[in-house]
C-alpha cells in the first residue's frame, strides 16, 4: 500500500493493469483505509513510477468522494474513458465498477 504521509491512515493499492469492456487499456489503484472509495486511473498500461509521477506532474487522474483540496477529484487529462472529465459525479466520484475493468 502506498502511504499518503503523516496524519493519514489510508493509502492506495499498487497500480494494476486492466482493460475496459470497450478494449481500452488502463492502469488503476484503489484507495484503502481512510482513502477507501477513491480510485486513481490512467490510460494505458503504465509502470508504477510513470503512474504515480511526482507532485505537479502526476501520471493519473483522481476520482473519489471527499473534501480534499480538489474535492478528491482531478482531471489532468490522464484518463479519457468512461467516467472521465464531465462524466464523473458532481462530488468527483467515479463508480469504478461501471468502468467494465477486466
Amino acid at each position: 500500500m502506498s502511504d499518503k504521509g503523516p496524519g493519514h491512515t489510508g493509502g492506495y493499492s499498487e497500480p494494476v493493469h486492466g482493460t475496459t469492456d470497450t478494449g481500452r487499456d488502463v492502469t488503476a489503484a484503489f484507495g484503502q483505509g481512510s482513502s477507501s472509495g477513491q480510485t486513481m486511473l490512467s490510460d494505458g498500461h503504465k509502470d508504477a513510477a510513470s503512474f504515480w509521477g511526482v507532485k505537479g506532474s502526476e501520471g493519473h487522474d483522481h476520482y473519489g468522494p471527499g473534501n480534499g483540496p480538489n474535492n478528491n477529484g482531478t482531471d489532468r487529462g490522464k484518463y479519457n474513458g468512461t467516467g472521465s472529465g464531465t462524466d464523473k459525479g458532481s462530488d468527483g466520484s467515479i463508480d469504478y465498477h461501471d468502468l467494465g475493468l477486466y
